[in-house]
Parts: C-alpha cells; structure tokens; sequence
C-alpha cells in the first residue's frame, strides 16, 4: 500500500529512450535520451523529444549529444542534465516526504558500473534508490512467472545491446549481454538497400 507522501518511480535509461514510470500514473516519461548542446562547451539547450526534433537540422553552433552508449553512462555531467530535466517534465518534485525510486540496471554489468550509475541517479534527485537487473525488470513487465523455480528466459533486443537472461526463483541465474542491438541492425538494412539500390 502506497503511505501518504511517498512517491515510487521506476527509471530505465536506455541508450535511445529513456522512461519513467511514476505511482498511480503510469508512464510519466517516454523521451529520446538525447541532448542538445552549444558546441564547445557542455551547455544544455535542449533535451529529449525537443533536441529530437532538430536531428539533421541544427546550426553548427550547436550538437547533438548522447550520454548513454551501449547501455553504459559515457557522460557523467550530461547524464545528470538530462535526468534532472526528465524528472521535472515527469513532475517528480522533491516536495514528497519520501521519493522511492527502482533504478534498471544492465544485465551482466558490473558491481562497480551498478554503484556508478545509482550514485549519479542519487547525485539528481534525493531518493531511496533499489536497483533491479533490466532483465528481470523486462520479465515482470511481460507477466514472466519470474518467482517460479521453473526457469523462464528473456531476451531483449535494445538500441545499444541485446541482453539474454535466463530468469528462475524471482532472480536472473544466467545472463549475456551483447553489444549488438538495434541499431547495429538499422545500419545494416541501410547498407545492403543501398547496396541492392546502388546508391
């Protein structure tokens, strides 16, 4: 039962999208987890679905900036802007008495990478922080008999990696990650059209 004051959200940063489930809502959030920023310099002017809709288009005074790749944060500082912003768009203030959050976490990442990320999320928003493995995550949200001892498997094909988890007694127990995923996948349907089009 949800106490009166006590906010739960559930973040899963991905490598295209990032998503933030908030109690008795929903999903609050589903945006690009992009950026724009002044060249130079790392100075957000824009964030998720506005930087997405200056793809291809931005004056040279300006760049796109991604700070998720392959499921890994690869910058800290834009990270940190980008979150920030999604938690205000998603009306998760810090007025709550108590804010919960489920942070997903790639499978097979390390213990050092988990620490990393949940000190970053909690660095944004003061919070009691839980991270969950992405994978077990995926199989609750699929209605998966996760919790049964008979083992049930996931495989969960992302922008940046494809995670493969065997998933038994409400725990991962077996897990690759491959860091090949969608948009490995998109460029080489792009190759070989243009190869069978010759352009």
């Amino acid at each position: 039962m949800i106490s009166l004051g006590t906010l739960y959200v559930g973040l899963d940063a991905g490598t295209a999208n990032t998503l933030l489930y908030v109690s008795g809502r929903g999903i609050a959030l589903n945006e690009p987890s992009l950026l724009t920023i002044r060249t130079g310099s790392d100075k957000v002017e824009f964030v998720g679905e506005e930087a997405e809709v200056g793809r291809g288009r931005i004056p040279r005074k300006f760049q796109l900036q991604r700070p998720i790749s392959r499921g890994t944060v690869t910058n800290a500082g834009l990270f940190e802007a980008m979150l920030s912003a999604f938690l205000t768009k998603a009306g998760v203030k810090r007025r709550f008495r108590r804010l919960r959050m489920a942070v997903a976490v790639p499978s097979g990442s390390s213990q050092s990478e988990r620490i990393a990320l949940v000190q970053l999320v909690r660095k944004t928003i003061d919070a009691d922080i839980c991270p969950i493995d992405q994978a077990l995550a995926a199989g609750i949200g699929a209605g998966l008999p996760v919790r049964d001892l008979k083992a049930c498997m996931i495989v969960g094909i992302g922008a940046g990696t494809t995670q493969i988890a065997v998933l038994s007694g409400g725990s991962v127990v077996q897990t690759r990650c491959l860091p090949i995923a969608g948009q490995d996948i998109d460029a080489a349907i792009t190759a070989r059209s243009k190869q069978l089009t010759n352009c």
